[in-house]
């Protein structure tokens, strides 16, 4: 999907923004900031222009600062939804914000903020949802075996897609919906981490 012509996103910082969201010291709630955390040592070594990285306990009003800087925005994160270490990818829209409600918590859903940004700042970035299958939520545990295996192949075929199709250019190869080809691009990364697309 190709934004707007006359949308303020044409000239936004940054083409991606990957924000991985939970606590790590809980188990598999830790898989979003743990994808986000080793793509960013694969970035360390080999900058991509345009790729920037948030990793959050949970999201805030005051992401919306960054998401109004992006193009395209990915959520990652634990979710008891998807079966065990599968992924499901979803694409998100922006929920309606109600000019009365109060902005000032800090328990927010990806819809929510897309809606904050559209609201006070006319546009919002594509956004997705990469859920990956969690179970194992306790105090001081590690990331289980399974879902660390996912973690790793997921990061790596993040940077692997970046690599390939620079996120500078339009981000069809971001959209799994957009054209024959940026599907395959998107089931190869998918398939490679997970062998399963799940679509919401």
């Amino acid at each position: 999907m190709y934004l707007r012509a006359t949308s303020r996103l044409q000239t936004a910082d940054w083409s991606l923004l990957c924000i991985g969201i939970g606590n790590s010291l809980r188990g598999d709630d830790g898989a979003g900031p743990a994808v986000v955390q080793r793509l960013r040592w694969k970035l360390n070594s080999r900058p991509i222009e345009g790729v920037a990285t948030r990793i959050v306990t949970q999201l805030a009003p005051e992401l919306v600062c960054d998401l109004v800087r992006t193009r395209c925005a990915l959520f990652i994160d634990a979710d008891v939804r998807p079966p065990p270490a599968r992924l499901a990818v979803h694409a998100i829209q922006a929920d309606p914000v109600v000019p009365a409600t109060p902005c000032v918590g800090h328990y927010e859903t990806p819809g929510r903020l897309l809606g904050l940004c559209r609201r006070y700042f006319g546009d919002a970035p594509d956004a997705y949802v990469l859920a990956l299958g969690a179970r194992a939520f306790g105090y001081g545990d590690p990331l289980s075996p399974a879902l660390k295996a996912l973690v790793h192949n997921l990061a790596e075929q993040l940077f692997n897609a970046l690599i390939h199709h620079p996120v500078a250019q339009p981000l069809r190869s971001w959209n799994p919906w957009s054209s024959a080809v940026s599907r395959r691009t998107w089931d190869s990364m998918i398939s490679t981490a997970d062998n399963c697309l799940l679509k919401g």
